[in-house]
């Protein structure tokens, strides 16, 4: 799986609304990715590939066959991920 980092919060159970919470963006989906090409995300979008969970469950090799992603792509998409994303599960909200 693409590796994980801190920055933006990416919620697996989330409702799709938006929340801050102390200062960081929950955010669902690709398109809201920071810095992401425009031409990535119709990339994923078209193979229907739109949530950032989505994203994140899917392996290198898998990232790599979508059709219209170059290698250059998938750096990116791996470089934005690790810069900006972190998991958030329900129990770590809880404690």
């Amino acid at each position: 799986m693409l590796g994980r980092s801190s920055g933006l919060e990416i919620d697996p159970d989330d409702d799709g609304e938006e929340e801050e919470e102390e200062g960081e963006e929950v955010i669902t989906s690709i398109a809201q990715l920071p810095s992401i090409p425009e031409s990535i995300v119709q990339a994923l979008t078209a193979q229907g590939i739109e949530d950032i969970v989505d994203l994140l469950n899917m392996e290198e090799e898998e990232l790599r066959s979508v059709p219209g992603l170059t290698e250059e792509d998938v750096a990116t998409i791996q470089m934005i991920i690790e810069e900006t994303v972190e998991i958030v599960d329900e129990e770590d909200e809880e404690e």
